[in-house]
């Protein structure tokens, strides 16, 4: 992972979170925290996999079995995968503004290139890579 990487911080909006989260037992917001973790930092949708989802979630197979159905009300469950609309969402937003912030900084490095006609012994790359 690089440091320009999108998934190394992920958004949590606290009053969302708390209204979207305050019937929800401390396993169950534990559970849900994880998921959500889990899909941002893979940047794409669970797998509709009990076993797998316990493990993301820390929990018991037990434990996901009585949460599981709890976890699906902030999910769309279909076709074998779990998708999360806001974080698909705010997934799309990041990458946007990470190729946003690369443009403009590309376009301030040339034009400091352009401008920089003073003599110097440093050798330059002004077509180094932005990631």
């Amino acid at each position: 992972m690089s440091g320009s990487d999108v998934t190394i911080w992920m958004p949590l909006y606290i009053g969302d979170h708390l209204k979207e989260t305050g019937d929800l037992s401390a396993m169950e917001v534990g559970a849900y925290i994880r998921l959500q973790v889990q899909y941002w930092s893979t940047q794409k949708p669970l797998l509709d996999d009990d076993e797998r989802l316990a493990r993301v979630s820390g929990l018991t197979p037990k434990e996901w079995r009585n949460v599981r159905d709890v976890m699906t009300e902030f999910f769309d469950v279909a076709d074998g995968i779990w998708r999360h609309v806001r974080l698909d969402k705010l997934l799309m937003e990041a990458h946007a503004n990470k190729k946003r912030t690369v443009a403009r900084a590309r376009h301030a490095a040339k034009k400091r290139w352009e401008k920089n006609d003073a003599p110097s012994n440093a050798t330059g790359m002004p077509e180094a890579e932005f990631d």
